[in-house]
């Protein structure tokens, strides 16, 4: 009886060994990449967006996870090319948590500085696409993995989706309003804009950012969303392109799906 016993509690303790070996493994894993402008730009075919496309390349986003009360885990990898000869690629790759609540984020990892190097010349990059944006996550897993488990994140993934949204039945479109552009030497420059979820006749007003004129920017995109159903929410992603060789930059924002519609 003690034999079947002590077998049964080895077969039940190496099970479980297994099952917490891949649980393990999952939460090491580097989540696909995903294209940041696949639903502002296509794929570039279009010849009238081959250029634009083509300097923002590289713009890519990995969704790691969130929390049933709306802290979204992401890393974002940037690539910017810059079609001059004398220029080179700069690189930046971080990951976050993103508070969808109230948009703060309550965690910043700077991978860019893992891959700093001479370019031969005497002069530094600022990260470099050799390395591999995938690389630079596994030298700071223990750290994603640790903020992660800080703020009660589920390793999970979710897709980015084009507007409008159809979820549970109820139809979701995003808009811009209040747009405030100016003037400057060259362009005219957005300053603010405002975004809206609208959804059953009922407006939502998520917020409405403000770009000083050291940021200004050329136009604002509506990326797309992705969708969190265990917090009932969706982040909003925008782009902002200042106009100059596809530097664009991003911002999430947070909407709960079932309060604030008026």
């Amino acid at each position: 009886m003690k034999l079947k016993l002590l077998l049964f509690t080895v077969l039940a303790c190496t099970q479980l060994a297994f099952a917490q070996n891949d649980d393990f493994k999952n939460a090491l894993a580097v989540p696909p990449a995903q294209d940041l402008l696949k639903h502002v730009y296509g794929d570039g075919d279009d010849d009238d967006d081959d250029d634009e496309y083509e300097y923002s390349s590289g713009n890519e986003i990995r969704i790691w996870g969130w929390s049933s009360d709306g802290k979204l885990a992401y890393s974002l990898d940037r690539e910017i090319h810059v079609p001059m000869d004398f220029a080179q690629n700069w690189h930046y790759n971080n990951f976050y948590i993103l508070d969808l609540v109230d948009d703060s984020y309550v965690e910043d990892i700077d991978m860019s500085h893992a891959t700093d190097h001479d370019d031969g010349d005497g002069i530094a990059a600022h990260g470099s696409s050799e390395y591999g944006a995938e690389e630079e996550l596994r030298q700071r897993k223990p750290s994603i993995i640790n903020a992660m488990h800080m703020f009660k994140i589920t390793r999970q993934g979710a897709e980015l989706m084009p507007f409008p949204a159809t979820i549970n039945g109820v139809k979701y479109e995003a808009e811009l309003s209040n747009i405030i552009s100016q003037d400057n030497d060259y362009e005219q420059n957005v300053t603010q804009y405002t975004v809206n979820i609208i959804a059953d006749g009922k407006r939502k007003v998520l917020g409405t950012f403000e770009i000083d004129g050291y940021d200004s920017i050329d136009n604002v995109h509506i990326a797309g969303y992705f969708y969190l159903p265990s917090a009932n929410r969706i982040a909003v992603v925008l782009a902002e392109d200042d106009g100059r060789f596809g530097h664009i930059s991003y911002v999430l924002t947070g909407c709960h799906l079932g309060v604030g519609f008026e």
